[in-house]
């Protein structure tokens, strides 16, 4: 047998609609009140209403509220900067510089839109509405997002309404701001292009300098110096381009299982944005600082489903291959839901036994004296498709910009 719950309540004399209990999946039923001194409003809930040791109840409901109300609010439109958003199961929102301005209409049947509650929450931050204000369709609310640094984010607007359950709208969203961005480590360096980020540098990343996203593939920089194989190990200086927008990053290198063979070569990563490519332009540069040796660099090791060329999709052979100077490749995702990439060169492509794309200097060794460095320019980009890798190419070449200098 349970036991009932008297419960008491200072109520409001203005409202006179009746208490209810029920809701989540329960009927509502009025509950009967008695009012005691002071304005003291006494209820008593029954062991019935009660499920998993929780109940609902309405205190005197308002006139305007209806019980029986199970559904969320809706989004009816959304605009970045004044510029319409197109609206479904995830907003997609982009900028250049800072993050925009974001406005947001929302509407239910039944009750009113709590405006407090609007809000978006992004990677653990709470954003609340700048500003709301009634509108023929709904409830309008404004985000100011300027305060958002460059970068790729995911989060979410929610929305609840006044039914007493709280009916919640959660919308998805992803806010891209592109631009560039120094991290604090002093070591990392952020470009996000089209929506998309890439992530390069970092202590002790140099087999995995360039990374699509935290926890996406990575791109990464061999160089023998004679017969010793070096990577990136610290980034050592970042200093800005100046004919461009981007950064130039010097690291000091270390040996393929950590050997320390001394600073026998310098690596230098020209990282640059332009307007005719939506991805990240590349110049790495490995210098000897040794006495006259042969220099053997290359890029690697990006997987995809197969590649594809202009010539057409290709399966990986699981072989060291030669691909050829083909000007670009497509590598379909190997994780359904995201984009490809596409690697753009005059260089040579190459692929791996490992079922993995290289890109190579040709000639592959190369002579060189003390103080000179061994050049590789190339792009990299997110894609859905091959025809977009090879309009981006064709626009890059258009440009000059895969050619050296």
């Amino acid at each position: 047998m349970g036991t009932s719950l008297l419960l008491t309540f200072v109520a409001t004399l203005g409202w006179a609609q009746g208490s209810f209990v029920g809701g989540r999946g329960a009927p509502w039923r009025p509950l009967a009140a008695s009012r005691g001194e002071g304005n003291a409003l006494a209820l008593t809930v029954e062991p019935a209403d009660m499920h998993g040791g929780r109940v609902l109840l309405v205190v005197e409901r308002p006139p305007w509220m209806a019980l029986d109300d199970a559904s969320p609010p809706r989004l009816v439109s959304a605009s970045v900067n004044g510029e319409a958003l197109e609206v479904g199961q995830r907003l997609a929102i982009s900028a250049d510089g800072a993050g925009p301005e974001l406005r947001v209409i929302v509407s239910d049947d039944a009750n009113a839109v709590d405006p407090q509650s609007v809000a978006v929450t992004m990677e653990g931050r709470r954003i609340a509405a700048a500003a709301t204000e009634a509108a023929p369709e709904g409830l309008e609310a404004s985000f100011d997002l300027s305060s958002i640094a460059v970068g790729a984010y995911e989060g979410a607007l929610e929305v609840q309404d006044l039914a007493p359950a709280g009916n919640t709208l959660r919308v998805p969203l992803r806010l891209t701001v592109d631009g560039l961005r120094r991290h604090d480590d002093g070591q990392t360096v952020a470009l996000t292009r089209d929506g998309w980020e890439y992530i390069l540098g970092g202590a002790g990343r140099g087999q995995g300098f360039l990374r699509f996203g935290d926890g996406g593939p990575a791109a990464y920089l061999s160089t023998q110096v004679g017969d010793k194989f070096v990577y990136a190990r610290d980034v050592v200086a970042i200093e800005d381009l100046k004919d461009e927008t981007g950064v130039r990053m010097r690291t000091d290198v270390i040996g393929i299982e950590g050997q320390d063979f001394g600073q026998i070569a310098e690596l230098e990563f020209d990282v640059a944005a332009c307007p005719e490519f939506p991805g990240v332009l590349l110049a790495s540069r490995a210098r000897n600082l040794g006495p006259p040796a042969e220099v053997y660099c290359f890029w690697g090791w990006l997987p995809g489903e197969g590649f594809v060329t202009a010539e057409g999709e290709q399966a990986w052979s699981m072989t060291y291959r030669d691909i050829g100077n083909v000007g670009w490749v497509f590598l379909p995702p190997t994780q359904p839901g995201l984009p490809g990439i596409g690697v753009l060169s005059r260089l040579r492509f190459g692929e791996s036994r490992f079922g993995t794309l290289l890109l190579y200097t040709d000639p592959q060794r190369i002579a060189t004296a003390p103080g000179e460095a061994v050049e590789m320019r190339l792009g990299f980009m997110r894609a859905e498709d091959a025809r977009a890798v090879a309009d981006a190419h064709a626009a890059l070449e258009a440009a000059g910009r895969l050619a050296s200098p």
